[in-house]
């Protein structure tokens, strides 16, 4: 079991980095991708309305696959045998994405499951409230860890990439343990409070964080200071200019 966090204000860079590092392993392991606002399909829409290959995805075809609706009919009407015995004929690794109307919840719930899953939300925040956490299915991957069965009792393990704005938007338990984290820009006193908390920064790095550009963030628990490769421009260097 392992939780990965990303926290930055709006256009900071956590949802390319999340692509990032989902597709460099997307042949070792099956994502369950909450794609709310379908943007983590190969397609993408450019400004003139023509259908192009999605940029925020580099390099080679990866492997990506959007769940059915038909499954969504049976997820609601509970027939998870029938689920479960499609999965299985699925390829073991790669990405899948879920399409409104799907939930957060409800994919958390089926990665349950089926195990062997890392349960991907670029707005974590939205499904791991407070007060709904009990009742949580993401509860269950975060404190069974390694000893998670799946829907047939084999013991599976269950990992969580999850993004969101606010830190403390988000149930403690999911930040308290999380492996590491992926600080970008954000501010507020609140904020500040939760990353004392949790021990992602030290005072004194509060205003370097605070200020930093779109693209760059701090990696945690290294302590590094490290710049994202923009999809949509020419890449930066460690300095922040523009290479030609």
């Amino acid at each position: 079991m392992s939780i990965s966090m990303f926290i930055g204000w709006p256009g900071t860079g956590k949802t390319q980095t999340m692509m990032d590092m989902v597709a460099a392993q997307s042949s070792l392991h099956r994502f369950f991708i909450v794609d709310r606002a379908d943007e983590w399909g190969i397609l993408a829409w450019d400004d003139n309305g023509n259908q192009i290959r999605n940029p925020r995805w580099r390099g080679a075809q990866l492997p990506i696959y959007t769940i059915p609706p038909e499954i969504l009919d049976l997820y609601l009407a509970g027939k998870i045998d029938e689920i479960m015995r499609w999965f299985e004929e699925q390829p073991q690794s790669g990405m899948l994405t879920f399409l409104y109307p799907w939930t957060g919840v409800q994919v958390a719930d089926l990665a349950l499951k089926v195990g062997g899953v890392v349960y991907v939300d670029d707005e974590i925040d939205l499904e791991a409230e407070h007060s709904s956490w009990k009742l949580n299915p993401m509860r269950e991957m975060v404190h069974r860890g390694r000893h998670l069965p799946n829907y047939y009792g084999q013991i599976c393990e269950a990992h969580i990439y999850g993004a969101s704005r606010r830190p403390q938007s988000i149930h403690p338990d999911l930040t308290a343990i999380a492996n590491q984290a992926f600080v970008f820009r954000v501010a507020g006193a609140l904020t500040l409070n939760r990353f004392r908390s949790d021990s992602w920064i030290e005072d004194d790095e509060w205003d370097v964080i605070r200020n930093l550009p779109n693209l760059h963030f701090k990696h945690w628990p290294s302590n590094e200071y490290h710049i994202v490769k923009d999809a949509f421009t020419r890449t930066k260097n460690r300095e922040g200019k523009l290479k030609k």
